[in-house]
């Protein structure tokens, strides 16, 4: 594996962590969104280019390969190196969401408009409230993009396919390392013992959560635009609901109301 030290200018000195590490977030890299002054680059806006700068400036927490930390530098690193080898930019549309008909999903822009895009919530003091501001430039590769459960769908599908890679990159890509952690999220097997890939994320005002149950060629996946305790409950509820009638198997989709 190719080491990220074009984009990371002080990997060399480092022990260079591989794309693999940031993948499956071995890197040692620290995890920016937990810098003291996070709060300010939300607000402020950074971009891929300050986002490096602030993780250069940081020391490694572990030596690469050696354990397992979640990560979202690593994925701002990655981000950077999509766009150094391809000469294209991270919003690019052409090479996944145009050929997969993905046409309500995209690259968030802090001053661009999109069409019906949903408002974040959050809970303070028992009572609903609009959710804090966050420049998305300072999301970048690791959490710009916005989406709908129906484009999910999509793209999923496409992973059941080789259309956009080939079956021996998608094994390896859900082939688990440390911590059950695989390049493409987390292998693990739910209460009834099945197997599932998932994966959640979170930002202000908004959570999610795909869960992959391949064997069943079934996908779960809750959107919600408040910021439930643990996006696992839900899905784990419906799956079992689900398995009780073989027929029902399929892809389906949780919407969580505020406050629900």
């Amino acid at each position: 594996m190719t080491p990220s030290a074009s984009i990371w200018n002080r990997a060399p000195q480092r022990g260079g962590p591989s794309q693999l590490h940031l993948l499956n977030h071995t890197s040692g890299i620290p995890n920016y969104t937990t810098f003291p002054d996070i709060r300010q680059m939300k607000y402020q806006g950074v971009g891929p280019e300050g986002l490096i700068a602030e993780i250069e400036s940081k020391p490694l927490d572990s030596t690469p390969g050696e354990k397992f930390a979640y990560s979202n530098s690593g994925y701002v690193v990655l981000g950077c190196v999509i766009q150094k080898v391809s000469g294209e930019t991270y919003a690019e549309r052409k090479n996944i969401f145009d050929p997969l008909g993905m046409k309500d999903t995209g690259h968030e822009m802090t001053r661009a408009i999109v069409s019906l895009c949903a408002a974040g919530y959050e809970w303070s003091n028992h009572a609903l409230q609009n959710a804090d501001f966050v420049d998305m430039s300072i999301a970048f590769s690791a959490g710009a993009l916005y989406s709908t459960a129906e484009d999910l769908l999509r793209w999923d599908a496409a992973l059941y396919t080789d259309k956009l890679i080939s079956q021996k990159s998608l094994d390896a890509m859900f082939t688990p390392f440390e911590s059950n952690a695989a390049s493409g999220g987390f292998v693990d097997t739910d209460k009834q013992g099945r197997k599932w890939l998932v994966h959640d994320g979170r930002i202000d005002g908004f959570r999610s959560f795909i869960a992959r149950y391949p064997t069943a060629d079934s996908t779960l996946r809750e959107r919600s635009r408040t910021l439930p305790r643990s996006p696992y409950r839900l899905p784990s509820l419906i799956w079992k609901m689900m398995i009780r009638n073989s027929n029902s198997l399929g892809r389906f989709e949780a919407k969580r109301e505020p406050g629900r």
